[in-house]
């Protein structure tokens, strides 16, 4: 009995040490407005010593900031505060709407493959914040998909909308942490328009014609006190994201222009690291696994030709755009056009919309007034400033060390690190109901 009872504990004892030592994936998508935030809190959930692989979403021209935290996709390693377990947790941004569609439809993705955090030695975090690694992923380049695992089901989104703002309600979403709408933060955004351009305030009005259109006079833009210049002849040229974009979203909501309504933008035509000239955006697939078609500045599409899946997201000629905000950023940035202007190779003004992260690293750009008000963090609290929206992290019904994970994620940037990318919703002197709705104040005082 004895022995028995021995061999019996030995088991338990080597089953438990299995149980134990087995890690948990965790795949977050969405919003690549808010990913600085996001990164930063999956640093301050895990214990000091964790360890970070990152890489670069794209090669120049359209190449992310080079850190972490402005990363298009990231791997850490290491062991959660909450109760100490193993956990990896995947990155991969590539839109707000992208990720609501990503939990709703149940769709797969690859991501950073576990043996990457061994297979370039990333060093190791003492302090519990982020850090990048000596050896990043971004060194590997685009072209490299080797070290991207079997496609899985995403279990996070972070999302600039409220899910009721897309198309994507067949799975209802619960917010993470528990917070209503799964909000925790606030994200803004600053219409920008190419280096010499002299318009410098948007408006609902004037974003209407100008998206719904693709081009506008520049006099629209400045007064009735120009007739005859040269300014009746020279357009405005709208640039913008694709439509499964955060920001898009928010732009099309706040100027009253409609998150699905139709839309005209371009794409800028590259030679190298220099912009040549400009499309109006080709017909595309989104999220399509079958067909390929050719290299469209923005990225490889998909030829609808071929077919789609019924889930894909398919945009018509001058309905698409950008992927990320570092693709839509290098646009609007003075370097593509060193010994010549925008003007000069665009055959007029170029426009966008970005998150105020992008729209500050768009050098040389003319970041635009917003119905004649700047942005500012307290210009948004205060409710003068009306281009922003919340920021959502929703999931599933997730179990385990997901849940757990994914609630601490959600606390932390409520709490602590939404400032990183935008600001915290308890400094809110105004809120609003909707994306794109009316600012009162207290909208949602208690959040």
């Amino acid at each position: 009995m004895k022995l028995k009872t021995t061999i019996m504990a030995s088991t338990l004892a080597l089953c438990l040490g299995s149980y134990a030592q087995a890690a948990t994936d965790i795949r977050i998508v969405g919003s690549t407005a808010f990913r600085k935030s996001a990164h930063t809190a999956i640093g301050n959930i895990l214990q000091a010593g964790y360890q970070v692989v990152f890489r670069d979403e794209r090669e120049a021209p359209y190449e992310d900031d080079g850190t972490l935290l402005g990363s298009g996709e990231a791997i850490f390693h290491g062991n959660l505060v909450a109760n100490g377990d193993e956990v990896y947790i995947k990155t991969k941004w590539s839109g707000s709407i992208g990720g609501v569609l990503y939990l709703d439809q149940h769709r797969t993705d690859k991501f950073i493959d576990d043996s990457v955090i061994a297979t370039f030695n990333s060093s190791a975090n003492t302090t519990n914040s982020h850090v990048d690694t000596s050896s990043p992923y971004s060194s590997v380049g685009l072209a490299n998909l080797t070290h991207e695992g079997a496609a899985h089901q995403a279990d996070v989104a972070m999302s600039d909308v409220y899910q009721s703002s897309t198309v994507y309600n067949d799975t209802h979403l619960n917010g993470a942490g528990g917070y209503t709408d799964g909000i925790v933060g606030v994200v803004a955004f600053e219409f920008v328009a190419t280096p010499g351009c002299p318009a410098t305030n948007m408006t609902p009005g004037l974003a209407q014609i100008l998206f719904a259109n693709g081009q506008a006079p520049l006099s629209t833009f400045l007064g009735s006190g120009i007739a005859g210049t040269t300014y009746e002849q020279t357009p405005v040229i709208a640039f913008g994201r694709d439509e499964d974009s955060g920001t898009r979203a928010t732009a099309f909501a706040e100027t009253g222009l409609g998150i699905y309504s139709y839309s005209q933008q371009y794409l800028a035509v590259w030679s190298g690291t220099t912009i040549t000239g400009k499309l109006l955006c080709p017909q595309e697939w989104l999220y399509s696994t079958t067909g390929t078609n050719p290299f469209y500045a923005n990225g490889p599409q998909f030829d609808p030709a071929a077919g789609a899946d019924p889930n894909s997201i398919f945009e018509d000629v001058g309905q698409g755009g950008y992927n990320t905000g570092a693709d839509l950023r290098a646009v609007m940035s003075s370097a593509p056009y060193t010994g010549t202007t925008p003007l000069a190779v665009l055959g007029g003004h170029g426009m966008t919309y970005l998150s105020t992260g992008d729209a500050g690293k768009a050098t040389g750009c003319v970041v635009m007034t917003y119905n004649g008000v700047g942005y500012s963090t307290d210009a948004v609290q205060g409710g003068q400033y009306t281009f922003w929206s919340y920021e959502h992290c929703y999931y599933g019904s997730p179990t385990g060390d997901v849940k757990v994970a994914a609630d601490a994620f959600a606390v932390r940037i409520h709490n602590y690190d939404a400032p990183v990318a935008g600001i915290m919703l308890s400094t809110m002197r105004v809120g609003r109901t909707t994306d794109g709705g009316l600012v009162t104040d207290n909208a949602y005082n208690g959040f």
